[in-house]
């Protein structure tokens, strides 16, 4: 047995699914979730300390962990070098 936050207990062999949707728009763990702020992961920003970065599961964790989150990011990676080689871009 393992006792939970909030009086829950889990029992040997329970399956117990963690919705990351829920976790993803959930108001405690990131200001203002349906918002589109990406400035929430850039270091330094001003909202960039209000939230839980441990909470943001985009690929999964542990064993179930998507197999392809490596070849994802290495492709988002490679498409921004090739805009990056091909345009210019100002911060204003």
């Amino acid at each position: 047995r393992m006792a939970l936050k909030g009086g829950l207990t889990v029992l040997p062999e329970q399956i117990v699914h963690i919705s990351m949707r829920d976790i993803h728009r959930n108001a405690s763990y990131w200001p203002d979730p349906l918002q589109f702020l990406p400035e929430r992961f850039v270091k330094g920003s001003d909202i960039y300390e209000d939230q839980n970065h441990h909470a943001f599961l985009a690929w999964g964790l542990g064993p179930r962990m998507c197999v392809a989150a490596d070849f994802a990011l290495m492709e988002a990676k490679l498409a921004l070098i090739n805009l990056y080689s091909k345009f210019t871009f100002e911060y204003t």
